[in-house]
């Protein structure tokens, strides 16, 4: 099943400098407490300005962004695998190895010839080879997206998606989502533009409220 890795956006323009003597004052409404400062090389997520209406994260812990640890490939690359073979075209594979089987056996039992048995041994392990490889596939596909210590957000306003990881920052329209599925760890997205391709996303890069955002307006779609 493919798997749609999001395109990093081209960098950020500077802004234009104000001409001497017409900087804007600060207020007491703009104005920030000494603690709000941020070192000048503390680490930030590659955050590029978006489009007018684009998604931006939400809540505060979303907004610093969340840190991709050692393990987190290989657990989406476990859910995503348990999530496909729940699809209906692998609920219909396993339905014929289970019907095969029972055939197998009562053929081997009324013939003696343990041909049929050993077919769908064979059935058997090419299932599982595939599930192998769609593991495989996925955890070194997340791995490069969201390597280790590595930062990573996600945010919905109900039209675009926007997603930035070590790839850099893209969105997509929400239009282009077919379906939202969510696991412990994880949140797939079936989308519209190419048949069977699949985003995965670390459920950790949404807020509440971007994922609920997110999942009514493909609802509502």
């Amino acid at each position: 099943m493919d798997q749609t890795p999001f395109a990093p956006e081209p960098e950020p323009t500077a802004p234009a400098t104000p001409a001497p003597g017409t900087e804007p004052r600060a207020t007491a409404d703009t104005a920030q407490p000494p603690d709000a400062a941020q070192p000048a090389d503390a680490a930030q997520p590659p955050v590029a300005p978006a489009a007018p209406g684009g998604a931006q994260p939400t809540d505060g812990a979303t907004a610093g962004g969340a840190v991709a640890d050692a393990g987190l490939a290989g657990r989406l690359a476990r859910e995503y695998t348990s999530w496909t073979l729940t699809r209906p075209l692998w609920i219909a594979l396993w339905v014929v190895a289970g019907v095969l089987t029972a055939g197998a056996v009562v053929l081997t039992v009324a013939t003696g010839d343990p041909f049929g048995v050993v077919m769908v041994g064979l059935w058997l392990v090419l299932l599982a080879v595939i599930a192998a490889l769609v593991y495989g596939l996925t955890r070194s596909s997340v791995a490069r997206a969201f390597p280790p210590g590595s930062t990573f957000w996600a945010g919905c306003d109900g039209q675009m998606l926007a997603m930035s990881s070590a790839m850099g920052r893209s969105e997509m329209q929400v239009s282009a989502v077919r379906r939202v599925d969510v696991s412990a760890s994880a949140v797939f997205l079936r989308l519209t533009t190419a048949r069977g391709a699949v985003a995965i996303l670390p459920r950790a890069a949404f807020a509440d409220a971007d994922l609920a955002r997110l999942r009514a307006a493909v609802s509502r779609g």
